[in-house]
C-alpha cells in the first residue's frame, strides 16, 4: 500500500456528510462502514468481501440454549449503542420489550461492571468491546457466549473513487482474505480493541485541562 496514502479520521457524528466532503476535497482515501447504510451517491468503491463483521451477541453467568431461558434473569446493554446492540425492530429487541427485564448502563464498562459483580445475570453486548473489556478487567471470569448472534452486519472497505490507492484496489483485497484465511485479521482486531479500551481507561484518568494536550 502507498505509504503515502491519505489517512482521515473524524469525530463529526455525522459521518457521511464528512466523509462525502473530504472526498470530494480530497483529504479521504480509504475508510471502513457498514455498506448497508451507505448511500450509493457516495463516490466510493466498496471492496466485495467484508473488512469485518459487528456481532451483538448475549453474555451470560450460564449456558443459554434459547431466549426463554432469559425470562426472570437479570440482564444489562450499554443504552448509548441500543441500536446496534440489540437491534431496534430486531426480533430480539421485540421479545425483549415483551418478556425480559433489562437495565440500560450508560457505558461498555458500567455494564460489564455490573455483569462481573454479579449484578446482572446476562448482558448484551457488541462482541469485540465486550471481550477485550473482559480480557482486560477480568482474565479470570468465566461466562458463555450464546452462539447465535443478534446482528450481524458486515463492515466493507472503501476506497474514494478520485484517490490513487483506486489502482491497488484487488491488491488490497487479496491481502485482506489472506489476512483473514491465517488468522491474522482477528489477531489485529483484538490488539486494536485491547489498545482502544487502553486509551479510553487512560483518557479517564487525565484531567479534562490535559485531554487536548
Amino acid at each position: 500500500m502507498d505509504s503515502q496514502a491519505r489517512i482521515f479520521s473524524t469525530h463529526s457524528t455525522n459521518l457521511l456528510a464528512t466523509y462525502a466532503e473530504a472526498i470530494q476535497q480530497r483529504q479521504l482515501d480509504v475508510f471502513v462502514f457498514p455498506a448497508v447504510t451507505l448511500p450509493d451517491t457516495l463516490a466510493v468503491y466498496r471492496l466485495p468481501k467484508p473488512a469485518f463483521t459487528i456481532r451483538s451477541v448475549i453474555y451470560s453467568q450460564q449456558i443459554i440454549s434459547d431466549w426463554q431461558e432469559l425470562k426472570g434473569l437479570r440482564g444489562g446493554y450499554y443504552s448509548v449503542s441500543q441500536q446496534a446492540t440489540i437491534g431496534g425492530a430486531s426480533p430480539f429487541h421485540q421479545y425483549a420489550k415483551q418478556h425480559l427485564d433489562m437495565q440500560p448502563y450508560p457505558t461498555n464498562e458500567d455494564c460489564v461492571n455490573a455483569f462481573v459483580r454479579g449484578d446482572i445475570d446476562y448482558m448484551v453486548g457488541l462482541e469485540q468491546p465486550i471481550k477485550a473489556l473482559l480480557r482486560l478487567t477480568s482474565p479470570t471470569l468465566v461466562y458463555h457466549i450464546h452462539p447465535e448472534p443478534l446482528i450481524s452486519i458486515p463492515v466493507h472497505l472503501h476506497i474514494a473513487n478520485n484517490s490513487p490507492l483506486l489502482m491497488q484496489a484487488n491488491a488490497i483485497e487479496s491481502l485482506i482474505e489472506e489476512q483473514r484465511q491465517s488468522g491474522h485479521r482477528e489477531l489485529m482486531l483484538k490488539r486494536a480493541m485491547n489498545s482502544f479500551i487502553h486509551y479510553q481507561q487512560r483518557l479517564k484518568k487525565t484531567p479534562p485541562a490535559l485531554q487536548s494536550n
